[in-house]
């Protein structure tokens, strides 16, 4: 009921009876001595209030694939994640609503991004490819660095199953619109004359891309189409073409699409992009109708637009930063030095359902943290116990579509449908506190969070700046978290995942780069993280150890989260510049607050005359005002409720008792005082 009247910030996130309030020795209110509320509460979702907030709120639930959201739901608390939020972005693009990363971040509710979205103009520019010949984007770089001599198996690929077969005709046609719409799709990459690797994409391409193999009268059609499936996957060819791929497999009682792209043309952001297509691009084809595929801004734009931010100043001054930040880290780790690396093993380790849910829905909400929150706490604990150093040197991987530049002047680039290998890579130590549970895990959690929100523009630099890094200690433990995966697919639509192996996607004998190499994501509403190593390095005996000690902190830290208050950290007040220490002298329930940001210099002032001359009522402004008619009190103090509301400066107070200048603390609910007399 609260919610139908008050905006989500006003509405108490639970309501707990109590027979007496409890109270210090001077009468206060003992707010530490408070029960925790019921986290399995029912909830009551706040229905959208304007056509805008209908359309955000169709996107959201489509996304996240909850019915149970309001207009008031944090993004992140809910289960969303960054890559996510992509997502979110494309589609309300196609609904007519304009939105970018930062937003997202800034305003991670329907009604929050409701009010700042744009409609999408029809004049908007059209960015035009660029088929001249290309410098590499740095994750790109990595790969001819490991692979001098390009390597053409080294392959993302999914393999869906069919419900009630396909159109041959309409889904080849989906398949050419698809690599002409995304011009990725149809890269090459060469040797210039100095040997160097360079990437350009072709005007047209003309080479076959589905391929229909009939496996119905194979005596074991699983084991045929794995064989099949890495024959199609050996034919990809970065130098020639093609690096895409198709196979429709007829079988026993129904068929499967496998798909295959080289690495260098796709990475994971890119295949919810291209998944999402094919589905509604095969059911235009197939009604017959013209493909009407969503506009999107061509990789190679990208490219050139990142290799020309590279040079800038913003870029090179950052240098200083990694070298501080990554100084005193240790990258060794107690492997078997005299062994040949050899081939590639990997175990792997789960959580249920419940669990994965825990994670997503609930431990939010106690520090403000995402999933990598939590998976790399529970990393550097376990590698840090194991190496003895306290903590672990990670690489992190991530989705890399980041704005270039900052400020008025700088275009914010909407790559939420480009396809394209975006991944930046990129260092970063990670401090181990040693237990999981129990005091510590909370600090834990903090130190990793704080750490990693101190890297500045995601990590998005750090390969552009190359050689100017050279000499900084190289990670051994390589770390990607892929997000909820499986909901590319409609549940109910005529694609989904299958289970069959569509064949090896890499040659058999590539080894990993690194020493451990952990890869996760969410499918059928569990995580699964897979621990990849080599052969003769380590055995899969410690591998199982250490992918089990990590389960075992992974749970305790998510029982810590659910059972902990709500809360927040210095990073979540980045217009404070608080460190974690100043934050904590404030001394506030940061769970009721909503943001923290300076006083402007005139507040300054005016707080600096008001303890001077306090009890005199400096500054204090008052209306009288006299109202004609009937008067209905109620709908009154409900009107100025709203006004608290919906203004964040009627519920700031402020202080300064971090020891610094005056901070505005912006309060997520505030009773008015409001008082009658006859």
């Amino acid at each position: 009921v609260l919610e139908s009247k008050l905006p989500g910030y006003m509405v108490p996130s639970a309501l707990v009876m109590l027979p007496a309030l409890p109270l210090m020795p001077n009468g206060k209110l003992d707010r530490r001595a408070l029960p925790e509320p019921d986290a399995e509460r029912e909830h009551e979702a706040v229905a959208p209030r304007d056509a805008r907030e209908a359309a955000l709120l169709s996107v959201w639930r489509d996304v996240l694939r909850r019915d149970d959201l309001g207009v008031t739901e944090n993004f992140f608390e809910a289960g969303g994640d960054s890559i996510l939020s992509l997502q979110i972005i494309a589609r309300a693009r196609q609904a007519g609503l304009k939105l970018t990363p930062r937003q997202v971040f800034e305003h991670p509710t329907v009604a929050g991004l409701a009010r700042v979205a744009q409609d999408v103009a029809g004049d908007e520019v059209r960015h035009t490819e660029v088929h001249d010949a290309l410098g590499l984007t740095p994750i790109q770089t990595l790969f001819f660095e490991r692979f001098p001599q390009g390597e053409s198996h080294w392959n993302q690929s999914v393999l869906l199953t069919i419900r009630d077969g396909l159109d041959i005709a309409a889904q080849d046609t989906v398949l050419r619109a698809l690599r002409a719409a995304h011009d990725a799709l149809r890269l090459r990459f060469v040797r210039d004359e100095q040997g160097v690797w360079r990437q350009q994409v072709i005007t047209d391409d003309d080479q076959p891309v589905l391929e229909v193999i009939d496996l119905k009268r194979e005596p074991d059609w699983t084991q045929a189409l794995e064989r099949e499936g890495t024959r199609l996957q050996t034919s990809l060819d970065i130098e020639r073409g093609p690096v895409m791929r198709a196979g429709y497999f007829e079988v026993p009682g129904g068929a499967r699409l496998l798909l295959a792209i080289h690495h260098l043309a796709v990475d994971g952001v890119s295949w919810r992009v291209l998944l999402e297509e094919l589905q509604q691009g095969y059911e235009q084809a197939a009604r017959g109708e013209t493909l009407a595929l969503p506009s999107n801004l061509p990789w190679s734009v990208w490219v050139t637009r990142q290799l020309a931010h590279a040079q800038s100043d913003a870029v090179q001054e950052e240098a200083h930063w990694w070298r501080t930040a990554l100084a005193g880290s240790q990258a060794s780790l107690p492997v078997n030095r005299d062994a040949q690396p050899g081939a590639g093993r990997s175990v792997s380790v789960s959580l249920d359902e419940d669990e994965t849910r825990q994670l997503l829905q609930e431990v939010p909400r106690a520090y403000r943290t995402g999933v990598e929150d939590i998976l790399l706490t529970a990393l550097a604990q376990t590698v840090g116990e194991w190496s003895g150093h306290g903590g672990v040197l990670v690489a992190l991987e991530g989705h890399g579509r980041e704005a270039l530049g900052a400020g008025p002047g700088a275009e914010e680039l909407d790559l939420s449908r480009t396809v394209g290998w975006f991944t930046t890579q990129y260092p970063v130590w990670l401090e181990a506190r040693a237990e999981a549970g129990g005091a510590d895990a909370g600090s834990a959690i903090v130190s990793v969070k704080e750490r990693l929100r101190a890297v500045p523009h995601r990590g998005l630099h750090f390969g552009l700046l190359g050689n100017k890094l050279a000499g900084l200690p190289r990670a051994q433990v390589g770390f990607n978290y892929l997000g909820q995966f499986d909901q590319s697919l409609a549940a109910d639509g005529r694609f989904g995942f299958a289970h069959e192996s569509g064949g090896e996607p890499v040659a058999k004998d590539l080894p990993p780069d690194m020493v451990l190499d952990l890869n996760g994501l969410i499918a059928r509403g569990k995580l699964s993280l897979r621990w990849s190593y080599r052969e003769g390095e380590l055995d899969e005996a410690q591998v199982q150890a250490l992918a089990a000690r990590f389960g075992e902190r992974l749970r305790a830290l998510i029982a810590h989260c659910v059972q902990a208050r709500p809360g927040a950290t210095a990073s979540d007040f980045a217009l404070a510049k608080l460190t974690q220490t100043g934050l904590e002298q404030l001394d506030l329930d940061l769970g009721e607050i909503e943001d923290i940001y300076p006083a402007t210099p005139v507040q300054q002032g005016m707080v600096f005359h008001s303890l001077l001359q306090s009890g005199d009522g400096v500054y204090v402004n008052q209306k009288r005002l006299t109202l004609q008619g009937r008067l209905d009190r109620a709908r009154l103090r409900d009107a100025w409720q709203a006004a608290v509301a919906r203004h964040p400066v009627l519920r700031t107070h402020f202080t300064w008792a971090h020891g610094g200048d005056a901070l505005q603390v912006v309060h997520r609910s505030v009773a008015l005082p409001y008082g009658e007399e006859a």
